[in-house]
């Protein structure tokens, strides 16, 4: 039943071709209710993500990925005997997930992120690394007796510097509309302020296989290059993501359990199609080329 929703840096979104295909509707009915629901209210903006699929002839198409309130709002409307057994299903799915992701019964692969050229981690990854529940983390590093420091143990990144959190770093969740990153010496405030040990994880490969459940890779949206300044900026942004598929490569070809290695298939598997869909989209364009 699982197979209905999946894991997005630590969110169950679901995608908007399902949708269509279990509740009988057309994929550009679905997509034209999802655009309507946006363009009502701002404030469900972050619910849905707009991104793309390749389909059997290589073109590609638009959809979105939503959360459980998005899924909510989207299939409210939805009436019929059937359409109501496909919500049940839903919500079992949904509901099932995040009893996998509170009891470890899923499987993490955790990505170390950039950001200010340094090695920093979500709020999910360190949740799945100590065990805890995700909003602890947060409700941590805003606790006075944790003495965390903004801009110093975390980062709040918001607006146009999370568009370009998430070029750089594909495994950040793209329904996300802002993100706390966790530096070391944070991490070491939030282990001391909840009597945890402190992981190794910043001395460690930058892809870490150590954690009770599975993200798969957040999808980036990005706007065409128009001079050989961004040519350079989106050549240097798919080396990014062949240096994060150099790393999945290399634990994978290290001796695992069967589900490290199933997680690390699914995760070398989305980062392998965001390198291509990137290059395609490179190659395709027009440029103004500049001569030195």
């Amino acid at each position: 039943m699982n197979s209905l929703v999946q894991v997005n840096d630590g969110q169950i979104v679901v995608e908007s071709r399902k949708i269509a295909e279990h509740f009988d509707k057309q994929h550009k009915h679905v997509l034209d209710a999802i655009e309507n629901i946006t363009a009502e209210n701002s404030a469900v903006t972050s619910m849905f993500c707009e991104t793309t699929y390749t389909a059997g002839t290589g073109k590609a198409y638009k959809e979105y990925l939503m959360n459980r309130d998005g899924f909510s709002l989207l299939v409210m409307g939805f009436t019929g005997k059937k359409a109501l057994e496909w919500k049940i299903k839903y919500i079992q799915a949904f509901n099932a997930m995040e009893d996998e992701l509170r009891h470890g019964g899923a499987h993490y692969i955790l990505i170390m992120k950039r950001y200010k050229k340094r090695p920093v981690l979500s709020t999910a990854d360190v949740a799945a690394l100590l065990g805890t529940a995700r909003e602890s983390i947060g409700q941590t590093l805003q606790e006075p007796l944790a003495k965390c420091k903004n801009g110093h143990d975390y980062f709040l990144v918001q607006g146009g510097e999370l568009v370009l959190l998430k070029r750089d770093n594909p495994s950040i969740s793209s329904l996300a509309s802002s993100v706390l990153l966790i530096t070391e010496s944070g991490l070491r405030k939030v282990c001391a302020h909840l009597k945890k040990a402190m992981p190794a994880v910043f001395s460690a490969p930058s892809v870490v296989d150590a954690l009770p459940m599975r993200a798969s890779d957040a999808l980036s949206v990005y706007t065409a290059p128009e001079s050989n300044k961004e040519i350079s900026a989106w050549v240097k942004d798919i080396r990014g993501y062949m240096d994060v598929l150099d790393g999945l490569l290399h634990k994978y070809e290290q001796q695992n359990p069967v589900k490290t290695q199933d997680a690390l298939k699914e995760v070398m598997r989305s980062v392998g199609q965001d390198i291509w869909e990137d290059v395609v989209r490179l190659t395709c364009q027009k440029y103004d080329l500049v001569t030195i």
